[in-house]
């Protein structure tokens, strides 16, 4: 949930920017950076 909303608020400001869904160890994670190769 806490997750949820910092993407939420994280987004706002930065509508035009793209957001990459990264996985890692089975975990998910979102940044603004390119994944690393292969994940």
């Amino acid at each position: 949930m806490i997750l949820a909303a910092a993407i939420c608020l994280a987004s706002v400001p930065a509508a035009a920017q793209s957001i990459y869904k990264c996985t890692s160890g089975g975990k998910v994670t979102y940044t603004e950076n390119p994944c690393a190769a292969g994940h």
